[in-house]
């Protein structure tokens, strides 16, 4: 399995390029998520496998937050670091307004003190 970086707006492949697709812990990186998974729905044939955390929105995660920029710096992407706290309703709507077909939801295990949960969402692409 190949992974690659792009600007968050544009996918360098052809349409329908992958028979399924995955999109792993990085949503809330996007500045425009709407844009990612209609990106992601034109280069996948049938199905887009998201998994995605969604933080306590209350909780102070500057901690977390600089190991992230850590691990931004070491890819060579300090310049480009951006965290989005999607809540988990708002990942919802998009998904209902982007119009996928959501085939099934799970909540995952975490291994961690944080108050977050980690989603799994597998979707089939019409």
């Amino acid at each position: 399995i190949s992974r690659f970086l792009y600007d968050g707006f544009h996918m360098p492949f052809s349409d329908k390029t992958f028979d399924t697709g995955l999109l792993l812990y990085m949503l809330h990186h996007a500045q425009k998520p709407d844009v990612v998974l209609t990106e992601a729905r034109r280069v996948v044939k049938n199905n887009l496998i998201i998994i995605e955390e969604f933080e306590d929105l209350d909780a102070n995660h500057t901690e977390e937050m600089d190991k992230e920029k850590q691990a931004y710096t070491a890819l060579g992407l300090k310049e480009n670091f951006y965290h989005n706290n999607l809540s988990q309703e708002y990942f919802h709507a998009l998904l209902t307004n982007t119009k996928f077909n959501l085939v099934r939801t799970r909540e995952l295990p975490t291994k961690t003190d944080k108050k977050l949960k980690k989603i799994l969402y597998i979707i089939q692409i019409k």
